[in-house]
């Protein structure tokens, strides 16, 4: 019965994955950029991922190892590309503009009869993902000798410009959420020396939508042991809200005439609410998450710099416990006018 549930799951995890530039930001913890006058920036970001989801006849569990027989996967891979547009207006406001592009490939599963796809195939999504538009507000600011401390307040509204999950040639090759995400969260940096800690405490809220939902689609386990699906047609369709965490540090190791060098990190917590078709909750579609952003950062005086790392997400599903996990590259450049 479990099993039957899943397809939705599957759906979440993808679209979890929707490329929303919350992920290694350039500017985080700092609100805005701490320079002195008006100034704009660009920067362009490489995601690549190649993720396997699995099944097991008797764990019925998501993880990244087998070891019971296996039952059958799914696999996706592509790669994000985001421009952005970083616009400091004053010292204390900036405003951003994030502009991804999408290409996903999606291999439903290969040796389960029970899921409502086809098997064998390769399906693939080239798309524009959502824009996303945020502002960023310095709050309070205190120095004492060479320690400093900074709040701030972001707001950011995700547009849907991408193809959605019911829009897309499939939904697990969606490039956007197909619906507009409202996000605020305070923001918080402290810096000594060569060292900065910052912290994020972030909510988003999605509006939902009216779209159309393929006939027989999952949506409820029934007492007599049967599935409740979905009929096909118009359905108010919402992803579910978020809560986020993330704290971070980074540390200077080395500065020269050609730039400053510095390595550091991010943990982020996240706690997402169900997906909801036609207003009702579809079952194990609540999931919580862990990422973990190792990075190293170049910063090439006076306007350049490169940053990258490798981004390790767990995702934990509810009554499932642990589900996959995996390693993916961020890469980003950033020139500064």
């Amino acid at each position: 019965m479990m099993k039957r549930v899943l397809p939705f799951l599957f759906l979440c995890l993808c679209l979890r994955a929707a490329p929303l530039g919350a992920v290694g930001d350039p500017l985080a913890g700092v609100y805005p950029s701490l320079s002195e006058g008006p100034s704009f920036q660009v920067t362009l970001t490489q995601h690549i991922y190649e993720r396997d989801y699995w099944y097991h006849d008797e764990s019925v569990q998501l993880s990244s190892q087998s070891i019971y027989p296996l039952a059958g996967y799914d696999s996706q891979k592509g790669i994000d590309l985001t421009l952005g547009l970083h616009w400091q207006a004053t010292r204390h406001q900036a405003l951003e503009l994030l502009v991804p592009y999408r290409y996903v490939e999606f291999s439903p599963p290969r040796l389960l009869n029970d899921q409502p796809f086809a098997p064998g195939q390769v399906i693939s999504g080239d798309h524009l993902g959502d824009l996303l538009l945020r502002h960023r507000l310095l709050l309070w600011e205190g120095h004492r000798r060479e320690y400093g401390a900074w709040a701030g307040w972001i707001n950011s509204l995700s547009l849907p410009t991408g193809a959605g999950p019911f829009s897309a040639p499939h939904p697990f090759v969606a490039s956007g959420q197909g619906t507009l995400v409202a996000t605020t969260g305070l923001h918080a940096l402290e810096k000594a020396g060569d060292l900065r800690l910052w912290q994020e405490l972030d909510g988003s809220w999605a509006f939902g939508y009216q779209g159309t939902v393929p006939a027989g689609y999952p949506l409820e386990p029934l007492s007599d042991g049967s599935v409740a699906t979905l009929a096909g047609g118009p359905a108010y369709i919402k992803p579910g809200n978020s809560l986020r965490f993330l704290g971070g540090v980074m540390a200077d190791l080395i500065h020269s005439a050609d730039g400053v060098y510095s390595v550091g990190g991010e943990i982020s917590a996240t706690v997402t609410q169900s997906l909801q078709l036609g207003g009702r909750d579809v079952p194990d579609t609540n999931l919580k998450s862990i990422d973990l952003y190792p990075q190293f950062k170049a910063d090439f005086a006076p306007r350049f710099f490169v940053e990258g790392g490798v981004l390790y997400s767990l995702v934990l599903v509810h009554q499932l416990g642990a589900g996959p996990d995996w390693y993916e590259p961020i890469f980003r450049i950033g020139y500064a006018f």
